[in-house]
């Protein structure tokens, strides 16, 4: 699989926040990386029928930040939880709004 960027929300302990994650998976191997706001990080992993594990780490104003992840993929979807000593990142889908038909 060639990389893919997916758009997500990633709720952080200081608010929620626009972002990317983009995932490479190939034989089981999982890597990439997400981005929101100025910062980004790169990762690796492994990738299951189960969901993808993987570990990295990203910068922030309070210094390099480790994590552990785990996600799924659904469709065009991610949603996933990356654990970090100052708190959680938590991704999921954009919020989407329902699109109305227009009445004539």
């Amino acid at each position: 699989m060639d990389m893919k960027e997916y758009a997500v929300e990633i709720k952080t302990p200081l608010g929620k926040f626009p972002g990317t994650i983009s995932l490479d998976i190939t034989d089981g191997a999982v890597s990439g990386g997400f981005r929101v706001l100025t910062f980004e990080s790169t990762f690796t992993g492994t990738a299951t029928d189960e969901g993808l594990r993987f570990s990295g780490s990203v910068n922030t104003p309070i210094g390099e930040l480790g994590f552990d992840a785990e996600g799924t993929l659904s469709g065009d979807d991610f949603t996933g939880v990356a654990r970090t000593r100052v708190g959680d990142f938590e991704f999921r889908p954009p919020y989407r709004r329902a699109r109305r038909k227009r009445q004539d």
